[in-house]
């Protein structure tokens, strides 16, 4: 009887060990999909901020793009009412002239 009792006994304890070996590799890998998914959540926000900036750029660009048309037009308004040629007549400065954004 205690031959069999050494017997179950030893099955268990492989058994046991084999389950903690298990759980250990489980573990193991939870603890790299873990540092996988920080991986990917700092990349997202990484460019979810580089989103951002480009959505601000292109709006700066826009508006200084509006700006520039904007002094054309004005700038053409301006010269086309000077009769005088420009040789003998200083032109007077154009107000408001864009200037490059930063």
């Amino acid at each position: 009887d205690s031959k069999k009792e050494a017997l179950i006994r030893a099955v268990a304890t492989v058994e046991w060990e084999k389950i903690h070996r298990m759980e250990a590799e489980h573990e193991q890998k939870q603890r790299k999909l873990d540092s996988l998914l920080k991986d990917v959540e700092a990349e997202k926000q990484d460019l979810q901020h580089d989103r951002m900036q480009l959505r601000t750029a292109i709006k700066e660009q826009t508006a200084w793009v509006t700006s520039v048309k904007k002094w054309e037009v004005l700038t053409k308004a301006t010269l086309s009412q000077i009769l005088v040629p420009a040789a003998s007549v200083p032109l007077p400065p154009v107000p408001g002239a864009p200037t490059l954004p930063p």
